[in-house]
């Protein structure tokens, strides 16, 4: 997996903007919807893990989603080592277009193109943004 470096990008709180728009948001191409742990499907302790923390990659660019570890919001790293993502989120596939995900500790949610996502504590559905094409009536995924 060759992903492009991220450039430091405006870390907008998911929390404010969620305020404003309801229980979703979308980050380019994906759709971040909070919802309970009880939405979560009955195998979600079996389903595999998203590979470090890459939540959707993009087909041709080498631009990702991806969670990575926030440092702006950890006391702890004064006293010793940050936790892994591991700890602090636990991500997983139902299928190549939906995951599932809860957060335990504040993450970033970092794209290349796009500004950064702060993540707090909660339960999330992720999927890819569809569009449905008023003509034909065609529905298709966006893609970055």
């Amino acid at each position: 997996m060759n992903i492009k470096p991220f450039p430091k990008k405006e870390i907008i709180d998911l929390k404010d903007v969620l305020v404003t728009r309801g229980d979703n948001v979308t980050h380019g191409d994906l759709i971040i919807v909070m919802c309970d742990e009880k939405d979560f499907p009955n195998n979600f302790s079996d389903l595999p893990e998203c590979t470090n923390g890459v939540l959707a990659l993009g087909e041709f660019t080498g631009h990702a989603h991806k969670l990575e570890y926030d440092a702006s919001t950890d006391l702890g790293v004064i006293i010793g080592e940050p936790k892994p993502l591991k700890e602090r989120v636990i991500a997983r596939q139902v299928s190549p277009t939906e995951m599932y995900m809860h957060v335990i500790e504040p993450v970033l949610l970092k794209h290349q193109e796009h500004k950064w996502f702060r993540i707090h504590p909660g339960c999330y559905e992720i999927g890819p943004q569809i569009e449905r094409n008023p003509y034909d009536e065609q529905i298709r995924a966006l893609r970055d």
